[in-house]
């Protein structure tokens, strides 16, 4: 087993960022992060985002996401989800004054080597 108590007493917030539907993967990050003090973050899942609607609430801009990528390409939904759960989740640390926070994602592999 990993010794985690490094972790636990170095940050004062360790979130695991996650979807809803991803039953099997929190269950696979529960057994491997078993004794890590750490919280799952929901995050904004690409199959219940609207464009459109991103568009009109002002949140997302295809013009200007495409305008800064390299190729001139827009985000696809996958990529907007990304943003849009670390921007909600840099807005929890804030919004809780976290100093020192861990974000990992659900499918970390913690090493085992000491």
């Amino acid at each position: 087993m990993v010794n985690f108590e490094p972790l636990n007493t170095y940050f004062d917030k360790i979130f695991v960022v996650t979807l809803a539907r991803s039953g099997n993967r929190q269950a696979h990050i529960t057994k491997a992060l078993q004794g890590l003090h750490y919280e799952f973050f929901w995050g904004a899942d690409k199959t219940e985002l609207s464009i459109p609607d991103l568009q009109e609430k002002n949140i997302y801009n295809e013009v200007l996401a495409a305008a800064h990528h390299r190729y001139s390409k827009p985000m696809n939904p996958g990529q907007i989800g990304c943003a849009l759960s670390h921007k909600n989740i840099y807005a929890e640390i804030k919004d809780k004054g976290y100093a020192r926070t861990l974000i990992l994602e659900d499918d970390v592999v913690p090493s085992q080597e000491p």
